[in-house]
């Protein structure tokens, strides 16, 4: 004679499905630490690319200018190099690199005239820069980031801090330092570095008559 099959109590089904909650629970629960921390690593290691990426550009805008002629702790202004070859600063030939705190952006101004404009009115507009107009940030940003032709390129996003450090003081600056964090408030990278500038026109670097301080005419012939 085959033993009765015995069937679950209402207490053993409860008591059953309980466990199995209690188990996926914790199933669940692991699995979203698990999405988390590769969310949290797959964004952190977005943030080191970014950052890396932001300091190489900043620092090769730094390193080719001829002459660092302003700079506060979020701005720099660069003489980028004698692209006509007559020995002075040109309009075109100023770079401004800021920090946009409210955007959270590392930006880059300069003035570029379209390829189409004619020879004789670029001449015209792109005119020689003295030395004491870009003594200062303000009096820089006034001429390069007001003209029509000036263009903007961003050179890092995501920043939540960034400062710079030039050593000697502009006009004679021959190294820049950089901090940049990139990212958020719970995951982001931080990178410093130190770069040393080409600055050649620093050797023509005067004092006027005033004590103000001027440029002389680069040798551009053989």
């Amino acid at each position: 004679m085959k033993p009765r099959a015995r069937a679950f109590t209402l207490t053993e089904y409860l008591m059953a499905m309980v466990v199995v909650a209690i188990i996926g629970a914790a199933v669940a629960g692991v699995a979203m630490a698990l999405s988390t921390a590769y969310a949290h690593s797959q964004g952190f290691y977005q943030y080191m690319q970014n950052a890396r990426t932001s300091m190489l550009r900043i620092q090769n805008t730094a390193r080719k200018a001829k002459l660092v002629t302003a700079a506060t702790s979020q701005d720099a202004v660069f003489w980028t190099g004698d692209q006509n070859a007559n020995g002075l600063i040109n309009l075109s030939e100023v770079t401004i690199l800021s920090y946009d705190a409210p955007a959270k952006q590392v930006k880059e101004y300069r003035v570029v005239f379209p390829a189409s404009m004619d020879p004789m009115t670029r001449g015209a507009l792109d005119g020689v820069v003295p030395l004491s107009t870009l003594i200062t940030v303000p009096s820089a940003n006034l001429l390069v980031k007001t003209n029509i032709y000036c263009q903007t390129f961003v050179l890092a996003d995501d920043v939540m801090y960034f400062r710079l450090g030039a050593r000697p003081l502009p006009p004679l600056c021959k190294m820049l330092t950089v901090d940049l964090t990139v990212g958020r408030e719970d995951n982001n990278l931080q990178l410093r570095s130190a770069c040393a500038l080409r600055a050649d026109a620093t050797a023509y670097v005067g004092i006027g008559a005033t004590g103000e301080y001027v440029l002389d005419k680069i040798p551009t012939g053989p």
